[in-house]
């Protein structure tokens, strides 16, 4: 081949080269599908919510590294604590052509966004896996929820308390979040109606001072059998450890909002033998779960925790409900997503669901207990679905 011929030849190739790519971005490469990740990281808390921007922000490079056919883009949205933060990041949100949303992550928040987007009438779905007031079940929305509701807990914490022949239940209600502070001392309120149990509320802010060993003190004088911490994991280590100091012998239950490595860390030797209502396992004996566990810390440095395999889990439901609406030739609109995602069981890294027709969750609940500076499963409360 002559020299002038080679140089034809490159030239052609460099053109085709070209070509490909050209091609390939402006018709043959999807545009990214941008999934929104809702949370409160300047606001309090702001750590433990970076848990849950990990979470998804993981899960979603993962099923890129597994060959998704959907290019998913987080973006990530911090609301700051605030009424109209969060508003505004939804708004901001929504003309980025963001509609489907993983969070928030408050029973506060959920209701406030919920209530925002119904009045503007914008188009987004929430998947949250954060929200347990009751306040937004049995409702027909484009709320979904993978936490189970405030009545659950109650009913499971009644129930043990009921094996266990507690009838003295002193609950502590941190009003930094009544959404769900407050509903589930009201549902153990009602529930316990119809039993011999006797139950006194203490509540104050976290957002302004508080005195952990007046509460404790309070819990003393009621003769508690059972303290329940409705506070966050720094304030709730606070009160854990002023009651041990004050001679508590009775039991220290925190929620789900306790299980995070923050309280062990913060309760330290007096956090031992505490209890954590919640529907969340330390760990499970699945493959997935082996396999996220693992990769999970090799990426982001510390092991997966209940904040974050939450988010794993609900990344997971959102991209098993595109898959779905995929392969059965559906367009991937706000309206086929929440017809496909409700009235559906899952198998995820936490074993599995059920999303009713209201986008409720029904799955088991537990009681972890603190051992060695750890959480272990103590028992199953309540498993009836």
């Amino acid at each position: 081949m002559g020299r002038n011929n080679r140089k034809l030849a490159f030239w052609l190739v460099c053109t085709a080269g070209v070509l490909f790519f050209v091609v390939y971005f402006l018709f043959l490469r999807k545009p990214p599908f941008r999934v929104g990740v809702l949370v409160n990281l300047s606001g309090a808390g702001g750590k433990a919510q970076s848990y849950i921007r990990d979470g998804v922000i993981f899960q979603i490079d993962r099923m890129k590294r597994l060959g998704c056919e959907f290019n998913l883009l987080p973006v990530v949205a911090d609301y700051g604590g605030s009424d109209d933060k969060l508003k505004s990041a939804l708004d901001k949100l929504y003309s980025q052509g963001v509609w489907l949303v993983v969070g928030p992550v408050t029973s506060h928040s959920s209701v406030v966004a919920l209530n925002y987007v119904e009045r503007t009438r914008k188009k987004i779905v929430f998947v949250s896996p954060y929200t347990a007031t009751t306040k937004l079940s049995g409702r027909k929305d484009s709320f979904i929820r993978t936490c189970v509701d405030n009545r659950v807990f109650a009913k499971a914490l009644l129930r043990w308390m009921e094996i266990k022949g507690f009838n003295r239940i002193f609950v502590v209600v941190d009003m930094i979040n009544p959404d769900f502070t407050m509903d589930i001392y009201l549902q153990l309120k009602k529930l316990s109606l119809s039993k011999k149990i006797s139950l006194k509320a203490y509540m104050f802010n976290s957002g302004s001072r508080f005195d952990p060993y007046s509460i404790s003190r309070e819990a003393l004088g009621f003769s508690s059998d059972v303290v329940l911490l409705l506070a966050r994991s720094r304030e709730s280590a606070f009160i854990t450890q002023a009651l041990r100091l004050l001679g508590y012998e009775g039991e220290i239950v925190g929620t789900i909002w306790n299980q995070t490595p923050d309280y062990i860390k913060w309760s330290g030797k007096f956090g031992e033998g505490a209890k954590i209502l919640t529907f969340i396992k330390p760990s499970y004996d699945n493959e997935d779960y082996r396999r996220v566990a693992l990769e999970f810390y090799n990426k982001m440095g510390y092991r997966l925790n209940a904040k974050a395999i939450r988010a794993v889990e609900a990344t997971q439901i959102l991209c098993k409900t595109l898959k779905v609406l995929v392969s059965s030739g559906n367009e991937v609109t706000y309206e086929n997503f929440l017809d496909s995602v409700v009235d559906r069981k899952f198998s995820t890294v936490m074993d599995g669901l059920y999303i009713d027709s209201y986008g409720d969750a029904k799955r088991p609940v537990y009681l972890l207990k603190v051992e060695l500076g750890r959480f272990v499963v103590e028992r199953v409360l309540l498993n009836e679905h």
